[in-house]
């Protein structure tokens, strides 16, 4: 695992990169006081829209930024999974957070993708279901032939904590990363990986 992480945090040395902006985000929502939804709203926006939410096929393109703070009712009830280890006690609050993300949001069909990253970037308790996290949940050896479940996800950061814990200690931030956030850079990286491979492998032909 730590091969793989160490791929994608050699990116956050690079200045401003993309790749910040969970960090911003994450930072943003530690101890979220709604007192500020418009500060807080902004913050979800950008992580949104630099990991490739305000595409042209989204609804969110159409919207300001102030369109996320219903959300931010979703996310301050389950501020409580914002932990350093997410149990499989934890399980149904995590699915029951990603539906209640769904319904929060007005004339936006909201994916699991979409709903997946707004939790990773606020509270930390589930990676970015999206589609470079699928492929390599599907390309990883000990995962391929399981369905991408909170359930199964969890169950894998539990088979490797000390690998998560060799990769958080490689992480220079003041932000610190959570188990979850690991997990999303291990699957992620494979999955861009593999998309790369491919799409060189065309280009030769």
């Amino acid at each position: 695992m730590k091969g793989i992480v160490l791929k994608y945090i050699n990116e956050l040395k690079n200045d401003h990169h993309r790749y910040k902006s969970w960090e911003h985000c994450f930072e943003a929502f530690e101890g979220i006081d709604k007192t500020d939804e418009k500060f807080l709203s902004l913050h979800l926006a950008f992580y949104l829209a630099s990991w490739g939410m305000y595409r042209g096929s989204s609804g969110l393109l159409q919207k300001d930024y102030l369109v996320h703070e219903p959300v931010l009712d979703v996310i301050e009830e389950y501020k409580f999974l914002r932990k350093d280890s997410i149990t499989l006690a934890d399980v149904k609050l995590i699915n029951k957070a990603v539906n209640n993300i769904k319904t929060a949001y007005k004339g936006i069909n909201v994916s699991r993708t979409l709903a997946t990253k707004i939790l990773l970037g606020t509270l930390g308790c589930m990676p970015a279901l999206d589609r470079y996290f699928s492929i390599g949940w599907k390309k990883c050896e000990e995962t391929k032939d399981w369905q991408i479940t909170t359930y199964n996800i969890v169950r894998f950061a539990n088979n490797h904590k000390s690998d998560i814990e060799e990769c958080r200690k490689e992480i220079e931030s003041q932000v610190e990363y959570p188990p979850m956030k690991i997990i999303d850079m291990y699957f992620w990286q494979i999955g861009y990986e593999e998309e790369e491979r491919k799409k060189n492998g065309r280009r030769k032909k």
